[in-house]
Formats: structure tokens, sequence, C-alpha cells
């Protein structure tokens, strides 16, 4: 049963992205939409880059034990708090 209520939320997802999305980017056309969202994708294609190139530095490990070893404990309960 649950396999067919992801089936619901994915078509759901799926008709309101290709209904509104369009209507959306045409009418935000002079206010810089489009450029936003190309600016958004080269930044977030950057951020990943340096994301995963500085997790390389720490095979095999996480966010919380990297903050555990590295890190004072004051300064790492309240960054993994704001993540989570």
């Amino acid at each position: 049963m649950s396999r067919f209520i992801f089936y619901l939320i994915l078509i759901n997802m799926m008709t309101s992205m290709v209904s509104l999305t369009p209507r959306i980017l045409i009418s935000g056309s002079g206010s810089g939409t489009i450029l936003s969202l190309v600016l958004a994708l080269i930044i977030g294609i950057v951020m990943t880059y340096i994301l995963v190139s500085l997790f390389s530095h720490f095979p095999g490990l996480g966010l919380p034990e990297i903050l555990e070893a590295y890190a004072p404990k004051w300064f790492a309960k309240p960054i993994l708090l704001f993540l989570g």
C-alpha cells in the first residue's frame, strides 16, 4: 500500500512541476528568474565540488565523526543541532 502512496505523491509532484513551472518562469522572466536559476545551478555545482573535496580528506567518516575528532564539543554540538 505504501508503494501506491509514493506513486501518488510522485505523480502529483511531476504534474505540479509540468503545469506550474513554465508559468512561473514566463511571468518572472523580466525580473531575473532565469538568471537566478542559472546562477543557482553554477553555485550549487561549485559548492558540491568543495564539499566532496573536503570530505575526501576523511575517508569513511561522516560530519559527526569529523567534528567529534577535530572540533571542541562546545562548537560541535550546536553545529550538529543546527544542521539536524
